[in-house]
């Protein structure tokens, strides 16, 4: 069932068809930013009597009433997330700034079991100064 983007729902997704009634210069404008026909848009936001924001392929674009009415869409069947936004990816914790053997400063290396890195507050060394 065709409709115009105007009268899209707010969260729906929907897949452009053809841009009917605007100039061609404009319908070569919406095709350069990606707006093809059989690409798929989200309405992200739908003023009664203004301003249509959308997103397509990633980006918000935001659009006149004159505009949008002439862009011809049908609901789009909903697009799973793909997986890896899905689902949680645990980090290793000594990856981790702050994290058990990992020390400021030194982000690329750890130290070994009960081992500090040299020069810091807890080294008895480090607290009697440079001149030993």
């Amino acid at each position: 069932m065709a409709q115009t983007l105007d009268q899209g729902a707010i969260g729906r997704s929907y897949t452009v068809l053809s841009f009917e009634g605007l100039p061609e210069a404009t319908a070569r404008r919406l095709e350069s930013i990606g707006m093809t026909p059989g690409v798929v848009i989200d309405v992200l936001n739908n003023k009664s009597h203004g301003t249509v924001i959308v997103r397509l392929r990633e980006t918000r674009w935001a659009m006149g009433r004159t505009l949008s009415s002439g862009i011809q869409v049908e609901p789009a069947e909903p697009k799973p997330l793909p997986p890896e936004r899905n689902r949680f990816v645990p980090v290793a914790a000594s990856s981790a700034v702050g994290a058990p053997g990992v020390w400021p400063g030194s982000h690329t290396r750890t130290a070994g079991a009960g081992q500090r890195p040299s020069g810091t507050a807890e080294d008895p060394d480090a607290s009697q100064g440079e001149g030993r």
